[in-house]
């Protein structure tokens, strides 16, 4: 057997360490006589109902700030939060009201009209008017410019794409009347160009399937130079071809669905058959590969799409529909794609065919129930390390078609069905 080479192992370049206790204040330097522009602020508090609890320099940068108690009535969220989550606010709620205490004060600034805007406790803010609250203790923040970098404070940040995409569109509608500079020196705060696009889409369709589209934006979509008035308009027009791309691909699906097709990969599947940018390297022109796209997904011939190829774009398990009572009617290859008529027949004699494997083996049974050497390869799927594992002692050869060498016979292990007496026979060859 020839020796295994060792792959040089590519040192990984580890972050800068901060020298230990060389950065920011020391304890005894966060209070000293405050600004006067801060002394305005804790008078305007005061005069909008407020309390002053304390005025204090951030430790890190030295930035003055105010520990307030704010009425309730006077905080909002800054208005391109994510949507609230009733679950969320009723299980923090609870939480509170158990402790009998509120021990996370929220950031606040206070806009031009005396609202005080939070760009992360819109959850915090909605548990205690659903207790009751009167007041709300904040640490008010004079820098108005802190409410717009929403996506670098926020702690409660959005969990899923659309919720991301909803959020960086609504600050970026925010700032264009606030702040109207280029797009691009808003990098950090919009997080990538995509979202930009995909909230307008998610605006005009909540059921928008964004995830699908997102690996091309990544290549063709960037920040704009133009400032965001404009900007906003080159967006609007980029969201309209990719609704008008997603209204081809879905009457593609739909004729995939017609022929019995049922997956939920099915939109995946056809933008992975149109994607030609899978064949280039490097960044795209968004309007022509949007035209291409297009072009392409109305074109797109359902009549050459076969079950197994689908199957392995959905990435399903192992395991085919083997014969005998397990079978013809069964879910397609384990992949839990439905074949279309007449696809999904095995012969009660052979294996039925195979499909797309997630972590080891395709399709077919090898047999009747089990396959001949003993193991029921229809279970890899729910199991696919361990028979894999059983495979590689037995001496058998897995090469993706759910058979091993003729007169080998694998050991099943606790998640694979048990052989018939006699058949547990191993090789060493």
């Amino acid at each position: 057997m020839a020796e295994k080479q060792e792959k040089k192992k590519t040192a990984r370049r580890k972050p800068k360490q901060a020298v230990v206790e060389s950065r920011g204040l020391g304890a005894k330097q966060l209070v000293a006589a405050p600004p006067p522009a801060l002394q305005k602020l804790q008078e305007t508090i005061e005069a909008d109902g407020g309390t002053v609890l304390g005025t204090y320099r951030d430790p890190l940068g030295g930035n003055w700030q105010i520990l307030a108690g704010l009425p309730l009535g006077k905080v909002q969220p800054t208005p391109y939060q994510r949507d609230l989550s009733e679950t969320h606010v009723a299980r923090l709620a609870k939480a509170i009201d158990k402790l009998d205490r509120f021990l996370d004060p929220v950031i606040a600034v206070r806009s031009n009209d005396g609202t005080y805007w939070t760009p992360n406790g819109y959850h915090r803010l909605g548990a205690l008017r659903q207790l009751g609250a009167k007041s709300i203790v904040a640490i008010v923040v004079p820098d108005q410019a802190v409410a717009h970098r929403i996506l670098a404070l926020n702690t409660e940040k959005a969990h899923n794409l659309r919720e991301r995409a909803l959020e960086v569109t609504r600050l970026e509608h925010g700032l264009a009347e606030l702040d109207d500079r280029p797009e691009k020196e808003f990098e950090t705060e919009f997080e990538e160009p995509a979202l930009l696009t995909l909230g307008l889409c998610y605006q005009q369709n909540g059921r928008f399937s964004g995830s699908v589209y997102q690996p091309i934006l990544k290549r063709i979509d960037e920040f704009l130079a133009m400032k965001l008035s404009k900007a906003l308009e080159i967006r609007r027009e980029r969201a309209r071809r990719l609704l008008e791309l997603d209204e081809a691909v879905s009457a593609a699906v739909a004729g995939l669905k017609a022929r019995g097709f049922q997956s939920p990969y099915l939109k995946a599947f056809v933008v992975a058959r149109i994607n030609f940018l899978r064949f280039k390297k490097g960044k795209a022109e968004f309007g022509e590969t949007l035209d291409r796209l297009i072009a392409a997904a109305k074109k797109f011939d359902i009549s050459k799409v076969k079950p197994d190829q689908v199957a392995t774009a959905a990435g399903g398990g192992g395991g085919g529909g083997g014969g005998g009572e397990s079978g013809g009617g069964g879910v397609w290859g384990g992949t839990g794609v439905q074949p279309p008529a007449g696809e999904g027949r095995a012969s009660r004699e052979g294996g039925g065919r195979g499909g797309g494997a997630r972590g080891g083996g395709g399709g077919g049974g090898g047999g009747r129930r089990r396959s001949e050497q003993g193991a029921d390869f229809r279970s890899v799927a729910r199991c696919p390390r361990a028979a894999l594992r059983d495979l590689d002692r037995a001496g058998a050869r897995w090469d993706g078609s759910g058979a091993s060498r003729p007169g080998l016979a694998a050991r099943p292990s606790r998640c694979l069905e048990d052989p018939p007496p006699g058949d547990r026979r191993r090789s060493r060859t």
